[in-house]
């Protein structure tokens, strides 16, 4: 009997307090391709299933947009004469298959993907990165950010040029603003080379996907 007064006692201070840790509404984050649509809140069934919530509203009364997913970035427009895409001829650039072979060279999605409201909208939006070869050794990686609208596609807001040879390691989007992780060089060491983990946290502003700040630890292949 004492046993099982302790039980219950520690599942209610458990349920109180919190127990488990990590919060499991599916807020903000880091994802893959293959990833679900995401939602800025969630719920969970009696199954303990995630179930996504319905959209915000925003203080008008309609839909603040629908929240982006990983998986809807394979078809999603990445450059147009507007917006061009960084580190690529101007024009439109339109993914099928997370690729886009055109006059500035092949364009390929990358892994990572991350998911989270860029924009304080209370809906998810998306960063992701794409590989830029466009002949000779050049591997150009180019961070690309979309924002949610009610339409449910991809909206193309801004691209920002990491540079030759620099891929990406994860992207997460927290506190509207990215925390981007990638691989890079100090000065004196060939394109070739990697010596350097860089984290740089980046905002979408109005001039663009930008570099708010930056810390570098070594880097050993």
């Amino acid at each position: 009997m004492k046993a099982r007064v302790m039980v219950v006692t520690l599942l209610v201070l458990c349920g109180l307090a919190g127990c488990g840790g990590g919060d499991p509404s599916g807020t903000d984050g880091t994802g893959t391709l293959g990833d679900a649509p995401a939602s800025a809140s969630a719920t969970t069934s009696s199954t303990g299933v995630p179930t996504a919530a319905a959209p915000p509203s925003d203080t008008t009364g309609h839909s603040a947009g629908n929240p982006l997913s990983c998986r809807q970035l394979p078809g999603a427009l990445v450059g147009t004469a507007v917006i061009p895409l960084a580190d690529y001829d101007p024009g439109t650039v339109q993914l099928s298959g997370g690729r886009f072979d055109g006059p500035g060279g092949l364009v390929e999605l990358q892994e990572p993907c991350g998911i989270g409201d860029l924009n304080r909208d209370g809906v998810f939006d998306a960063i992701g990165v794409v590989k830029i070869t466009a002949g000779g050794t050049g591997r150009f990686y180019t961070l690309v950010a979309w924002l949610s609208d009610n339409s449910g596609v991809p909206q193309l807001a801004a691209s920002k040029a990491l540079g030759d040879r620099n891929p990406v390691e994860t992207i997460t989007i927290a506190s509207n603003q990215a925390t981007v992780v990638y691989l890079t060089r100090t000065p004196e060491v060939a394109l070739a080379g990697l010596n350097l983990r860089r984290t740089a946290i980046f905002g979408l502003t109005d001039t663009g996907l930008t570099e708010l700040s930056h810390v570098d630890a070594p880097y050993t292949p």
